[in-house]
């Protein structure tokens, strides 16, 4: 039931064009990505502003965010088995990424152009590590 639930929250979303995109709690796991890589794909996130995946403990990797056109905001807060992330860098729009509570996460990717990771929002094992990604530090 997990799995399917999963999938359709997904595409419910995509159907629904909504700027914010709340997808955090819902016990989402790396099968359910593809659904969300081939809703970003087909260009129905292309206005969404801001994309949670919040407690959502099972997922591991995400895939290419890359046509979330005017996303802003992405987090990631307690999705603490996530150990790799995609190239952020083509994201113009980024501004915030929180990745609290992310303790396996063995690397951040690049940022866009003039967007800085903040300490705040990282896992303490990464403050020391952040790449200078588009000018940040």
């Amino acid at each position: 039931m997990v799995s399917v639930f999963g999938h359709a929250l997904i595409r419910n979303h995509a159907a629904a064009g909504q700027r914010t995109v709340d997808l955090g709690g819902k016990m989402l796991r790396d099968e359910h990505l593809s659904t969300l890589e081939a809703e970003i794909r087909s260009g129905r996130f292309r206005a969404s502003t801001s994309l949670s995946l919040n407690a959502n403990p099972l997922i591991t990797t995400l895939p290419s965010l890359d046509g979330m056109d005017a996303l802003q905001r992405l987090s990631l807060i307690g999705a603490s088995s996530l150990t790799s992330l995609p190239d952020l860098s083509r994201l113009t729009s980024l501004e915030l990424v929180k990745l609290e509570g992310c303790a396996h996460l063995r690397a951040l990717p690049p940022l866009p152009q003039g967007v800085e990771w903040v300490d705040a929002h990282l896992p303490p094992h990464l403050c020391s590590v952040v790449p200078s990604a588009g000018g940040g530090s």
